[in-house]
């Protein structure tokens, strides 16, 4: 009855995730984060919008983050890196938000893909899947869009087919038509179908390889991203078609196929 008791506890004072972070990050005052901010668990399917100068952090698990151009990342916590805390105290958003406030749903536009528009103008991100024996075409949209990849195999036509299977990336002009077609006996599932909405603002798609179960072969701890908050461009970037991420002991390089 008393390690019941002691399990509960530890539960509702969120022993285990305190123990893990100060284990990636002794002495770090990120630690205590969690008492502070939201400790949110998302599950497949599961949206959050952060606006900018809102602290945040990814613990575990994979997810992607698409967001408006900023070359401002501020830390806080949870990194060996330097935190500058006067920017950081001077523009950190502190309002209060309830869950129900960040988090959102996606609204079905058909019967194989459904949309993530968060509160802002400048990008959304679609899912669409398409079965074996069947084949789709995107929706003309008046801005350039971002594909991945992530399920099935077969081929993506827009004035030439190209194959595809998962880890691909597609880059589709606007208001352009790509067709997906699945192989007879497979399927295909992009996720994000990126639509940068707003054309002067140009938006990042990074991949957050953030896993705890290292299923992805990663060397670094699953809170290596730390917390920190973005705020608005200084200045504008133009898009990449090749980019690069480097985290310890690993570089991640995406590549994407620009259909003329």
């Amino acid at each position: 009855m008393g390690e019941q008791r002691d399990e509960a506890t530890q539960g509702a004072l969120m022993y285990p995730l305190i123990s893990k972070l100060h284990e990636d990050f002794p002495g770090d005052v990120g630690c205590w984060a969690p008492y502070l901010m939201y400790y949110i668990q998302l599950k497949p399917g599961d949206a959050i919008y952060l606006a900018s100068n809102l602290p945040h952090a990814y613990l575990s698990g994979d997810c992607v983050e698409c967001m408006a151009c900023s070359d401002n990342v501020i830390r806080a916590g949870l990194t060996p890196k330097f935190i500058d805390v006067p920017t950081l105290v001077e523009m950190l958003d502190y309002s209060s938000y309830t869950k129900d406030q960040l988090l959102f749903k996606p609204q079905l536009e058909d019967e194989n893909s459904c949309v993530w528009r968060p509160p802002v103008p400048d990008f959304a991100v679609v899912k669409i899947k398409v079965e074996g024996g069947d084949s789709y075409n995107t929706r003309l949209r008046n801005s350039p869009s971002l594909l991945l990849i992530v399920g099935g195999e077969g081929e993506a036509c827009d004035s030439e087919p190209i194959a595809v299977r998962p880890g691909i990336a597609i880059f589709l002009k606007a208001s352009r038509q790509l067709t997906l077609t699945p192989k007879p006996d497979s399927y295909l599932e992009t996720g994000p179908y990126r639509s940068g909405v707003n054309k002067s603002q140009p938006v990042r798609v990074p991949l957050r390889d953030v896993t705890n179960d290292n299923a992805l072969g990663l060397e670094h701890p699953p809170s290596a991203y730390g917390i920190r908050t973005v705020a608005p461009a200084a200045k504008s970037h133009s898009r990449t078609v090749t980019s690069k991420r480097r985290t310890p002991g690993r570089e991640f390089l995406l590549t994407i196929d620009i259909l003329e």
